[in-house]
């Protein structure tokens, strides 16, 4: 009987896991094809106001406390790792302008390395066989897959400033990863993700009214329809994964995530 109760939750979490993974394939695909033309802090800013939005009354439809999160002791661990969150979009956006899906897929390995680091030898989290079994099949998997990406990573140049771009961003996103982790036995998701899209809109609109040079862009027609869609996207995918993290761990959910390339580059292929 208990061991039906383990794998019924196990194969739940995994569902919260393999939705937030869709979605953010999805969501790297629709970023590849809005980022080519546009300022990156505008989009993500403006895309950032919607998701703001939807997490506010999702949390007051949900949650009977509300805003009263914010007063906890422990409030500015949740800042201080969603800043970094918004650094890390910042960074990827910026690098998607020019670079390719595939090679943002070979930076996996280094937030693989830094989530397991810390979850197995710092937070001395119990490492099961099974753990490692299912860790070398999903490795083995996805180096096979980019070793079928090879020629594609031969073709691009390599410029050391976007190296510097994905370094960069697989730190900020591991330490936003583990931060949360932490942050889940006192907090809901819903706490999370507001106050995350909160920090992403104030840091990318003041950025962008402080750093752009070119005229500031007016909302379209196209605007109004292509960001809630994309705000839906990625707010689902957020909520997932923090869904999937809080009843796993960053290295299970981090290795997990080695298909978001695998779809993101079929995605991509699709559309």
């Amino acid at each position: 009987m208990k061991l039906c109760t383990f794998a019924l939750s196990f194969t739940w979490n995994m569902i919260w896991l393999l939705l937030s993974f869709f979605l953010y394939a999805f969501n790297n695909v629709v970023w590849k094809w809005t980022a080519s033309n546009e300022n990156s802090l505008y989009l993500i800013s403006r895309r950032a106001i919607f998701t703001v939005v939807f997490a506010t009354v999702a949390l007051f439809l949900t949650e009977t406390g509300g805003l009263s999160f914010i007063t906890q002791p422990l409030f500015y661990r949740i800042v201080v790792g969603c800043l970094l969150g918004t650094f890390g979009l910042m960074l990827m956006v910026t690098f998607l302008k020019s670079g390719s899906l595939t090679r943002l897929s070979y930076y996996m390995f280094l937030g693989l390395a830094i989530n397991g680091s810390f979850t197995y030898f710092l937070n001395h989290e119990h490492f099961t066989q099974k753990i490692l079994i299912g860790s070398v099949i999903l490795i083995a998997g996805y180096l096979i897959f980019l070793w079928d990406e090879r020629k594609k990573i031969k073709l691009e140049p390599i410029l050391l400033s976007q190296h510097l771009l994905l370094t960069g961003m697989t730190l900020c996103f591991s330490a936003n990863t583990l931060i949360q982790w932490k942050a889940l036995t006192n907090f809901k998701p819903l706490s999370i993700m507001l106050t995350q899209e909160s920090i992403v809109l104030i840091v990318t609109t003041a950025l962008y009214m402080i750093l752009a040079k070119q005229k500031k862009q007016k909302p379209t027609i196209q605007s109004y329809v292509r960001f809630p869609i994309m705000a839906a996207v990625i707010m689902l995918a957020v909520f997932c994964g923090l869904m999937g993290l809080k009843f796993t761990n960053p290295f299970i959910s981090s290795i997990s995530g080695v298909i978001v390339p695998l779809l993101t580059v079929s995605f991509g292929f699709l559309f």
